[in-house]
C-alpha cells in the first residue's frame, strides 16, 4: 500500500530524478547524524533508493544515537558516484551553518 501516493520502492523517481547528486547526497550524509531518529531513518532510506550512491557493505542503523565524532557525512559523499565541486561542497558547509542554529531542538514526543 502506497502512503501519500508516493511508491513503496523506497523512494520516489521523480524526486530522486531532481535531485542533483552532488548537492542532495552530503546533505542525505549529514543527516544520517541528526538527533531525531526519523530524520535518520528517512535519509538512510533515501540514500539507498538512490542509484549513484553506493551503499553496499555501508552498515548503518538509524536507531542507534549518532556518534558525537561524525564522520557519516563524509563517508557517505565519498560513496557518490559524482563528487560535488570546491564551490558546491563549500555552500553546503554554508548552507548548514545557517540553518542549524534556527533549528528547534526540542524533544519531541509522540505518544502512541
Amino acid at each position: 500500500m502506497s502512503t501519500l501516493g508516493l511508491q513503496e520502492t523506497r523512494g520516489w523517481p521523480d524526486a530522486i530524478a531532481a535531485s542533483p547528486n552532488a548537492r542532495v547526497v552530503p546533505m542525505l550524509g549529514q543527516l544520517l547524524e541528526d538527533p531525531y531518529t526519523v530524520v535518520r531513518y528517512i535519509a538512510e532510506r533515501s540514500l539507498r533508493a538512490r542509484g549513484d550512491v553506493d551503499m553496499r557493505g555501508f552498515n548503518y542503523d538509524f536507531v542507534t544515537p549518532p556518534n558525537p565524532r561524525g564522520g557519516l557525512a563524509e563517508a557517505v559523499a565519498n560513496r557518490a558516484r559524482t563528487q560535488p565541486t570546491a564551490a558546491n561542497a563549500q555552500q553546503l558547509r554554508e548552507l548548514f551553518a545557517l540553518l542549524l542554529p534556527m533549528r528547534d531542538a526540542r524533544p519531541v514526543l509522540l505518544l502512541e
